[in-house]
């Protein structure tokens, strides 16, 4: 198995303490985000790690991506044993790996890259269109390549500690999105960016030279 387990000083006492202190200083981003827009951002970083210190609420996680997923034989979830995990330990079956950005590694094993990321880019479309419920920290400390013999590559996740759920409304704009983006539509991209309101008021004009 692979054990995780959060630093002891790691409490949500210590982190709202720590955050209290952060929106104290929140005007010095002021000038960059603008006052609002810097409480926003400390609030949800603030959502974001007290959510990324409770590894129940991960394990949970990891259990309805890997059902969602279920029928895909080349991605791989890690099973979560429950009798050995609680809000400060996480346990997982181990699974060894390859890293993902480790090209000669992959090569070595006859694993092309682009069929690595093919996988990549369907379980994140079924995942964002499907049931809206995803892995939100896709970086190559937690996606890998199963390392077992074949040139056929199975993705491997790890660190579900911030999976987000997605509102049905918020899926179809992306669907829209990436339909306006495949098309070049720029005013179609504005509008649905207007529609979630993505757009900064008075930058209109500045994000569609942009686009």
């Amino acid at each position: 198995v692979a054990v995780k387990v959060r630093h002891a000083e790691l409490t949500p006492e210590r982190i709202e303490r720590d955050l209290r202190s952060l929106r104290r200083v929140a005007w010095l981003l002021g000038p960059w985000l603008g006052r609002g827009d810097a409480r926003e951002v400390i609030d949800e970083l603030a959502e974001a790690l007290l959510r990324e210190i409770d590894f129940e609420r991960e394990g949970r996680a990891a259990e309805s991506i890997a059902r969602d997923l279920n029928d895909d034989p080349r991605v791989v979830m890690p099973r979560v044993h429950w009798a050995a995990t609680a809000r400060s330990v996480l346990t997982l079956d181990y699974v060894a790996r390859v890293r993902i950005d480790d090209r000669p590694a992959l090569e070595a094993r006859g694993v092309s890259a682009e069929a690595v990321l093919a996988i990549v880019a369907d379980a994140y479309g079924r995942q964002v269109f499907g049931h809206g419920l995803f892995h939100a920290d896709p970086h190559a400390g937690n996606l890998y390549v199963v390392d077992e013999p074949g040139p056929e590559p199975r993705l491997l996740f790890i660190d579900f500690g911030l999976a987000e759920q997605l509102s049905p409304q918020l899926r179809e704009e992306l669907r829209l999105g990436v339909k306006a983006l495949l098309a070049r539509d720029v005013d179609a991209l504005l509008a649905g960016l207007g529609r979630l309101d993505a757009l900064v008021p008075g930058r209109e004009a500045e994000a569609r030279a942009a686009l």
